[in-house]
């Protein structure tokens, strides 16, 4: 009897453990910030994160926009969105159409290009491969500055 009881008991601190202390959800860290060219501040742009570790989870990654002022928000504090901690390459891209930033265009898809669309943003800083761009994430660091030049320095 007193060996079912100590079996029971075991079982149920185990049991407990697995419930409460082993999540695989990934801790997530809501993140602002601005994004510059040359500068000036950059509307309308698209920001896409991925983890530099290709261990990590790459769900952890996201994707956001700017608005007209340049400045972005990615994850809501407590919702458990946002970025995973770590380092991030960036990518960032902008379309103008008739030389105004807007969320309209192609996406890049050449079959879809509308009249007066460009991609405003330089090839380096589109390519997972050559992007200079950086960000960590982490408890204490949430703020995000990403300054792009187009003009040759």
């Amino acid at each position: 009897m007193c060996f079912r009881i100590h079996a029971w008991l075991l079982l149920m601190v185990i049991a407990i453990s697995l419930v409460s202390g082993c999540s695989s959800e990934l801790t997530r860290y809501p993140v602002t910030g601005t994004v510059t060219m040359d500068g000036d501040k950059l509307a309308l742009a698209i920001i896409h994160f991925y983890p530099v570790d290709p261990k990590a989870d790459q769900s952890g990654g996201g994707t956001a926009r700017t608005d007209e002022t340049g400045k972005f928000s990615y994850g809501d504090e407590g919702s458990k969105s946002g970025l995973a901690a770590g380092e991030y390459k960036v990518l960032v891209s902008q379309t103008l159409v008739n030389g105004r930033p807007s969320i309209a265009g192609s996406g890049g898809k050449k079959s879809e290009k509308m009249a007066g669309e460009i991609e405003n943003i330089p090839d380096v800083y589109r390519d997972i491969n050559t992007t200079t761009l950086t960000a960590k994430v982490g408890k204490d660091s949430r703020t995000i500055t990403l300054e792009l030049f187009k003009k040759k320095q």
